[in-house]
Formats: structure tokens, sequence, C-alpha cells
């Protein structure tokens, strides 16, 4: 009832019983299907965002906000250089019934008779004409690349354009770039969901609550204690699921708000995205419902995960393609894509989130280029007489992954961990 109380206070109108009206039936919906009980505590986030986006924020509630969620603000206080067309979907097919017309401006007073009723009213005043979002730099730096990674999404189903008009009523323009991957110099294009940067205007990844999304990973020693379960001479194999995330297909009704705009053309994802908050947990879930399978319907006896690395361990009496190969037949039968350069096993030695273990020697070690990395690192500020902390952390991040496996070497760090606060 305090969320209510909360959502009633800090915006206009009658809104807050609509959330209330549908939160009910939700719930009701999942205890007559489902007969699972539904916790009345938490906000729903969903709900949240397709009845208040755009409404005007009375003030703010003597209460905090709700875990990662930003106080909602008119587009009015938006910079002119980012554009957001907050509109229920419930609500925009009234405005514009044809998605296939550009949104234009209008006046107020020509649509403010299609809201349901005088609450809904005010989101009249905060309807803005579309405007584009400024691009980040490493895409304006390398427009090449650009358009050659918008080609691949486009032509692996991963994005639909390009487009001359959005096909949407509402939707959202998001700021593209391109992450270059350290060592490995991999380009792979972005979308900045965390757009714009210190607006009250809430970005999407501001409205996905931190605490609901965390996740606890399974490390190096998970795969060990397997090793040592399964004993000397243990089958290992590696498999890793291509293009991670984007397996993840999107829910149509939240394609519009994955827009990116380049070269005068639109184009809106419709798989997850790298950069989106809630990507981690999402594709876990997936991961997860992975593991439940192989374990269970296939009887596998050993099974550790890292998001899309998969490890499987075997008893040294087993066949040694047995898990393995149950692995890669149950993917290709869950339609799930491997990616063939990663996939290697049955052996007894193997690297596993960057670790090698043995199984005969009961043995992890460091990769031989992780090693001439490290001590690379090392040389380079032996001898220089000063760096700055951001130079310090990177070199205290490549003694911790060793340490993953050498713990002892932890008390040899905690001058520099000290100087790194």
């Amino acid at each position: 009832m305090h969320i209510i109380l909360d959502l009633s206070v800090r915006f206009e109108g009658s809104l807050f019983y609509d959330y209330h009206k549908q939160f009910s039936a939700k719930a009701a919906a999942c205890l007559l299907q489902w007969n699972q009980r539904t916790y009345w505590g938490a906000l729903d986030i969903e709900l949240y965002c397709c009845t208040f986006a755009g409404i005007r924020l009375l003030r703010r509630s003597s209460r905090s906000a709700p875990a990662g969620l930003s106080m909602l603000a008119p587009p009015s206080a938006f910079p002119n250089d980012y554009w957001l067309f907050c509109l229920p979907q419930s609500i925009s097919p009234l405005l514009l019934p044809s998605c296939s017309v550009t949104p234009t401006p209008l006046p107020a007073t020509s649509y403010s008779t299609a809201f349901p009723s005088d609450s809904h009213q005010a989101c009249a005043h905060f309807l803005l004409p579309p405007s584009f979002c400024k691009k980040l730099q490493s895409a304006t730096a390398d427009p090449q690349s650009v358009d050659s990674l918008l080609a691949s999404e486009v032509e692996n189903g991963f994005m639909i354009g390009p487009l001359d008009s959005p096909p949407f009523p509402a939707y959202r323009i998001n700021p593209i770039g391109i992450a270059v991957r350290k060592y490995s110099c991999k380009k792979r294009l972005i979308i900045d969901l965390s757009a714009p940067h210190n607006s009250h205007v809430p970005s999407l990844n501001s409205l996905i609550p931190s605490s609901d999304f965390s996740l606890h990973y399974a490390t190096i020693d998970h795969a060990i204690s397997l090793i040592k379960i399964a004993g000397p001479g243990a089958w290992l194999a590696k498999a890793e699921i291509s293009s991670a995330f984007k397996v993840m297909p999107l829910d149509p009704d939240f394609w519009h708000l994955f827009g990116v705009h380049w070269r005068n053309k639109f184009f809106f994802a419709v798989h997850l995205t790298f950069r989106c908050r809630s990507r981690t947990k999402i594709f876990d879930t997936l991961a997860e419902a992975l593991c439940w399978i192989l374990l269970n319907n296939y009887r596998l006896p050993f099974l550790v995960h890292l998001l899309d690395d998969f490890l499987t361990v075997d008893f040294p009496h087993a066949s040694p393609a047995r898990a393995s190969s149950t692995l890669t037949s149950v993917f290709g039968k869950l339609g799930v894509p491997l990616a063939t350069d990663k996939t290697t096993g049955p052996s007894h030695i193997i690297q596993f989130l960057g670790i090698t273990l043995n199984s005969i020697n009961f043995s992890a070690s460091l990769p031989r280029e992780k090693i001439d990395r490290i001590q690379t690192y090392i040389s380079t500020y032996s001898s220089a007489k000063s760096c700055t902390k951001r130079e310090l952390l990177s070199l205290l991040s490549h003694h911790n992954y060793a340490m993953c496996i050498i713990p002892q070497g932890r008390s040899f760090i905690s001058y520099l961990l000290e100087l790194s606060i």
C-alpha cells in the first residue's frame, strides 16, 4: 500500500489507481494460471514505465524513490542534443493511428480529447517532435566500421532496418558507438542505453533497478572443485554460445525503445543488446535452463557455466566425448548456436575463464601469453617514478587475475591496494 500512496503523491491525476488495477489483475492471473503468489511489496517496473512515462512529476516523495528509478521530468528539461519521446504504448495509438507515418508535432488542443480521462491530458503537454541524440565519438571517427557492423546486425536478424522513418508512433533514439576489445581489437557495435547522462530525464538503464538484476557469477574455484570430485584424468570440454546476449529476442512491445539513427536511416534492435543493464540476468535465465536440462534430462555428471561459457566435467572411465557430444546435440535441438572456434575438448587440459586446467596433475596455471603480459606490466612500472591512479588500477587488475590461482600473492600487493583507495 505504501507504494500506491507514494505514486499518488508524486504524480498528478488518478494514474496511481490505474497502476493498482493493472498490478492486481496481473497478480490474480498469476495465481489463477500458475498458482503463484505475487509479492505486493515490490514495484512492478514494466507497469511503472507504461503507466507513468512522460507524466508530470508533482513533487518528490518524502520517501526515497524505488531502487534504480529516477524521477521523470518534462521533456522541456531535456537537452536539445537528445530526444525522449515518452508515452504509454496503450495511449500512443490513439494519437497516431498509422504506425507507418512519422510522428509530427501537433497542437495540444487537437488531440487532448483522445485521452480517456482528464487525468491523462497532462501527457499532451509533454509530447515533442522527433529529434536525434548525439552519436558517440567512436562512431563518427570510424563510420566504415559502423556501416559494416550495422549491416551484419541486420543480416543476422538482430536489428531491423534501414528504415526511412520509424514504424512506431512512439520511439526512442539512442547514441550509437563502437567498442574495441583491448587485446583482440575486435570491434563491437554498442547502443548507449545510459544516455542522456546528467539529466533529469531518465535513461532506459536508469529505469532498471540494479538490485533486481544482480548476479553471483561462477568462478574458477567452482570448476576446480568439480574436477576434484570427478577424479584424476577427468574429461573436460568447453563450449561457448555464439553472439551471447543477442540470442535472446526482445519483446516486440519494447522494440521502439532500442532505436538508433545512422546516415539518415533508422534501425531498431529486436534482440538483447550489450549495453542493456538487465542483459546478464535475462541471459542467465537461458543459461541456467540449459544447465538444468543437461543435468536432469540428460544426466551429465558435472557442468558449470559463466554466462555464455560452459564447461563439462566427466568421469575418467566414461567415454571421452560423452559430455561434449551431448551438450552439442542438445544445444542444436534447442536452436542455441555455438561458436565453433571456441568449442574445444574432450581433453585433460583445457582453458576455462582464462585459466589452464589440468585434470591429470590437478593443476591450474596461467597461459603463457597472460604471464608475458603481466611481466611486461611489472617491468614497465618497476622502472617508472610515478603512475596515474588509472594505471595503478590496471596493474592491480592483472595481479588480481593471477591471484585467482595464486592466493598467496595477495599479501604482496597490500601496499598497492592502499595507494589505490
